[in-house]
């Protein structure tokens, strides 16, 4: 799993998410997840930025999220190293299970994602793949929607527009083919539908989503395997314990995810499996013109009414396999670590564009 934020030093509210993420992954409670699973975190993709003050560019005065297609090493240094490690880890069989930059939203709601579907492409070679669509892109989202307070599935959209071609979401999704590749918006404002309809947006609520954020993205792994195994995962742990035997490391394991098994059970995970239907289309038909409340129906500009499926029954969709090799934590730190890598993939004969 890879996240990553402060492209846009102004959406200061989603460092607050990030730190959510990092208190809960350094706690006691989540030490089997960090056993289990490699979490790879840029907490800060414009630094520059962020110490001068500027609300969306670097000192280049450009959107370094509009520069992932045409990266260039002195000029978007970050996003350059960023996007060589991720294509170091691919060609190694390593490329993120999930991958997420948190960003804040000005104009609308809650929180929420925008996400990447064929089906709902701007470009035909995408549409004409859309019969063979992994609808697996769904399941976090829509585990968020059950399990985080903050969070509106309805606000969420998978449309990919050509204008969004060189943004992270997309080229991540579409040249390292990470079917689950995200940009998590929170709002400036406040909420509008859930336990928190009418109040204002804080660090207590950022935080909890960073939290929140990452049991989700857990049980969206264990979802991946309990479908790739035929088998659910039991209380006790012991089909989620059987896909490990083989791995070399297990015995000293093997109690933490138990442990962690256990824990999952107890927040409801088959009621949140029972309700997600990965095959249900809940996109907006437009990223910026139509405004959703939690009741399923929106507002556009032309004053369409969209009302969308409710979620029924988990859809069987194809799984992935969760090598032995994800099994450790790795620390990711500043930039002469994306350096380091970006070396070792330029010796494999290629370059980040």
């Amino acid at each position: 799993t890879q996240s990553t934020w402060g492209v846009h030093p102004g959406e200061s509210n989603s460092s607050w998410v990030m730190a959510g993420t990092l208190n809960y992954l350094v706690s006691e409670e989540a030490r089997a997840l960090r056993q289990m699973y490699v979490f790879k975190i840029i907490p800060m993709l414009n630094p520059d930025g962020v110490i001068n003050g500027n609300y969306r560019t670097s000192l280049t005065g450009q959107d370094l999220n509009r520069m992932w297609l045409q990266t260039n090493p002195d000029l978007h240094p970050t996003i350059y190293h960023t996007k060589s490690l991720l294509q170091y880890l691919a060609l190694n069989g390593r490329k993120p299970f999930i991958y997420c930059d948190f960003h804040g939203h000005s104009r609308r709601k809650n929180i929420f994602m925008y996400g990447c579907s064929n089906s709902l492409s701007w470009f035909p070679p995408d549409i004409m793949r859309a019969n063979i669509e992994d609808p697996s892109f769904k399941a976090l989202p829509k585990l968020l929607t059950l399990m985080a307070p903050s969070f509106s599935l309805s606000n969420c959209s998978f449309i990919v527009e050509k204008a969004k071609e060189t943004t992270a979401r997309v080229a991540v999704w579409r040249h390292l083919a990470v079917v689950r590749s995200y940009t998590m918006e929170s709002t400036f404002s406040g909420f509008d539908c859930g336990p928190y309809k009418g109040t204002q947006i804080g660090t207590r609520e950022l935080m909890e989503m960073g939290l929140k954020f990452v049991e989700a993205m857990a049980r969206t792994k264990l979802l991946a395997i309990s479908t790739d195994t035929k088998s659910r995962i039991t209380p006790s742990g012991n089909n989620f314990i059987n896909h490990f035997s083989h791995t070399p490391n297990f015995n000293s394991m093997s109690s933490s995810m138990n442990e962690f098994a256990a824990q999952i059970h107890e927040d409801l995970l088959y009621d949140a499996f029972a309700n997600l239907d990965l095959h249900a289309d809940e996109s907006p038909q437009s990223e910026r013109d139509v405004r959703f409340s939690c009741t399923g129906k929106g507002q556009s500009s032309s004053d369409e009414e969209l009302v969308y499926p409710p979620a029924s029954a988990l859809s069987s969709h194809p799984g992935s396999n969760l090598s032995h090799t994800d099994l450790t934590l790795h620390y990711i730190p500043p930039t002469a670590h994306f350096k380091m890598a970006a070396s070792r993939f330029s010796r494999h004969g290629s370059n980040s564009s």
